[in-house]
């Protein structure tokens, strides 16, 4: 399984390609080979794409990092040829309005955004009045929405 993402800032991992790296690792289907990083953009994604589908010797499934990117991907792995989800699955996370009209509609993981932004806001106004200095992790459910890109 390959993982194409994108990096805030240069020689940072996001959080995302953390959590595939080190769920995938431990399962033994991760390769520092199939890791792909640009921005966030269509553009990166289908510039992405292109180069790793040139290898030749491409994952069968991929983890995109947001809907965006997978759009780019999209088009790359069509151009070049191939059926998705027949020799490339592709599965990314967001669920954008646009992820829906997609050909073949984008298998994504939908993350409750507003759930987050209240959770955040949460939290700043806890420090702020109890003067809490401790990190916390809070979770927020997602939804694996799946379309036409995975089997």
């Amino acid at each position: 399984i390959g993982f194409i993402g994108g990096q805030d800032e240069p020689n940072t991992a996001d959080i995302r390609e953390n959590a595939f790296v080190d769920y995938g690792s431990l399962k033994g289907v991760v390769s520092e080979n199939d890791i792909y990083r640009g921005d966030f953009s269509s553009l990166s994604g289908y510039d992405l794409a292109k180069e790793m589908l040139a290898k030749g010797d491409f994952p069968k499934a991929m983890f995109i990092a947001s809907d965006s990117i997978a759009i780019g991907v999209l088009r790359a792995v069509h151009e070049f040829g191939l059926n998705i989800p027949d020799d490339i699955a592709l599965i990314s996370v967001n669920d954008i309005p646009t992820a829906r009209f997609t050909f073949p509609p984008l298998s994504t993981v939908r993350i409750h955004s507003e759930m987050m932004g209240i959770q955040g806001v949460n939290l700043l106004v806890e420090k702020y009045r109890d003067g809490r200095a401790l990190p916390l992790q809070v979770y927020v459910p997602s939804k694996l929405k799946l379309r036409g890109t995975t089997r």
